[in-house]
């Protein structure tokens, strides 16, 4: 299926991909676009990249939810690696209105060095009032995944 797509710029593989049967075009077409497959650290997507010579980025992470009851609003926090390199962190509001059907909320954007994981997940969460670094440190879940992030190589677009 996948040999239908000849402009193939990027492949976004979810864990539950673990094999892929490579012909002749599909590594063809795959190497001719230089195809960025995404996917989680130590995952089939990493190794395919890997063992077809193929950039290879971490898909975008969820790393902290956070819910004020008083307002009942609630706030996820989602890494978003571009395929230009850069990488932004996404803070994605949402609150109830003040009548059935409304709804209130956002998407705002901060912007992070490509190698934000050499900083300390404390020196990321700073950017963020004192709830939202609370939930962020408490998780761990940021820390965790900018740990992994140090021990593997991945693609950090061009210089």
């Amino acid at each position: 299926m996948l040999e239908k797509f000849e402009t193939l710029k990027e492949l976004i593989l979810p864990d539950s991909v673990t094999d892929i049967d490579v012909t002749p075009k599909l590594d063809e077409i795959l190497k001719k676009n230089g195809t960025l497959i995404r996917g989680t650290f130590d995952s089939f997507a990493e190794r395919f990249a890997a063992k077809l010579g193929l950039h290879f980025r971490p898909k975008d992470y969820t790393f902290a939810n956070y819910f004020f009851e008083p307002t009942q609003e609630s706030t996820s926090l989602t890494i978003i690696f571009k395929r230009n390199g850069s990488v932004e962190i996404e803070e994605k509001i949402s609150s109830p209105g003040s009548s059935a059907g409304n709804t209130f909320g956002g998407s705002f954007f901060y912007s992070l060095d490509k190698e934000f994981y050499k900083q300390s997940a404390e020196d990321v969460a700073s950017q963020f009032r004192n709830a939202l670094n609370d939930a962020i440190l408490e998780s761990g879940r940021l820390a965790a995944f900018m740990e992994k992030a140090r021990t593997h190589d991945y693609y950090k677009g061009k210089n």
